[in-house]
């Protein structure tokens, strides 16, 4: 008997395979990776990936080399876009509010540290000039 390995995510957390033949009506196949099958949550028929946003303390950024990545900053401005991989990013300066294609708002600012999944797509209100320190997976 041959093993197929199903990799599934759903509201984040991925599920054993095991699992992945119960949920396939509430997941959509979006990526075949290595080939292993990725899925993800729908909401409406659209992936719904969760973009997160955190603290975390500045030993911890550290450790991580967060410091270490490229700067990018950004003027006042609106702009529509899409994460063909996952970014992470610590804000150093700046407001931002994005809304995602699934309807999900997100605002952050200086201290943050958010992590956009691959497939996102979104709109950027950049409210106040950002700074970030960012990181593509």
């Amino acid at each position: 008997m041959e093993v197929i390995v199903v990799q599934a995510f759903f509201m984040g957390m991925m599920l054993p395979p095991e699992l992945c033949n119960n949920v396939t009506d509430f997941i959509k196949e979006c990526d075949v990776n290595d080939g292993n099958k990725v899925y993800y949550p729908t909401k409406g028929g659209i992936p719904y990936m969760k973009v997160t946003v955190e603290k975390i303390n500045q030993e911890d950024l550290k450790k991580q080399g967060v410091f270490s990545w490229p700067i990018w900053q950004k003027e006042i401005s609106d702009f529509d876009w899409y994460y063909d991989t996952t970014e992470q990013f610590y804000v150093l300066e700046g407001e931002v509010e994005v809304e995602t294609e699934d309807g999900q708002k997100v605002v952050f600012g200086p201290g943050d540290f958010v992590t956009f999944p691959k497939g996102v797509k979104c709109r950027w209100h950049v409210k106040k000039p950002i700074r970030k320190h960012y990181n593509f997976k």
